[in-house]
């Protein structure tokens, strides 16, 4: 089994019989390779929230861009996708047929999400939010990016085992922290801003250690 940070994976040890082997590894989205950042934004700091029982019940600034992220049933494939998927639990002889369709759903449906991801991260400088895998493809484009806390605590698992080591991706356990760490981006995207969530320590050089390795990163100019 593999958890995405090493809290979820003794977490995961103590839940599961000792037969089972789980290893701590960076979520499966730092696999992709680093993503286009085109300059034509529009606003300084766009700001995306969590409305689903993993939020906080964070509200955003009046003065900052308020979006919501790539809704996957807009896909052309997502309507397919579970005509598939009914088809395989209805008829488990044309599984192997459904598993093959439903595999090439997904592939499309991925590549429309990452494509319309970029292009709503193109509208801003700075990213604000407490979504995960939008912070993740903020890193992938060396996007100035500000993470928010969830509920449960995953974000900042993840944070410091992975995207912390992104010199672009910053803390901040507040919004009004949020904001002004992301102000300070605005003006200097490359600097370090100097509040207290950004002074835990060494960060790391855009490069992830761990198990995996392999995994391509961008590098900042």
């Amino acid at each position: 089994m593999m958890a995405r940070d090493p809290l979820s994976a003794q977490f995961a040890r103590e839940v599961f019989p000792a037969a089972v082997t789980v290893a701590a590894v960076h979520d499966s989205a730092f696999r992709l390779s680093p993503q286009p950042l085109r300059g034509s934004h529009i606003h300084d700091i766009i700001w995306l929230a969590r409305d689903d029982k993993e939020a906080t019940g964070v509200r955003a600034p009046s003065d900052v861009h308020v979006f919501d992220w790539v809704d996957v049933r807009r896909a052309d494939h997502f309507v397919a996708d579970r005509v598939y998927s009914r088809l395989r639990r209805t008829a488990p002889v044309l599984s192997p047929i459904a598993n093959a369709l439903i595999g090439g759903c997904y592939t499309e449906m991925s590549r429309y999400l990452l494509h319309r991801g970029n292009r709503k991260l193109d509208t801003g400088k700075v990213l604000v939010t407490d979504r995960m895998h939008p912070h993740v493809l903020a890193a992938l484009r060396s996007q100035p990016c500000v993470l928010l806390p969830d509920r449960y605590g995953k974000n900042r698992a993840v944070f410091e085992y992975s995207s912390r080591n992104y010199s672009s991706v910053h803390w901040a356990d507040t919004p009004q922290e949020a904001l002004e760490v992301a102000r300070q981006l605005v003006r200097d995207p490359a600097g370090r801003p100097l509040g207290a969530a950004n002074a835990r320590g060494e960060r790391g050089a855009d490069k992830l250690g761990g198990a995996t390795p392999e995994i391509r990163l961008n590098r900042l100019g």
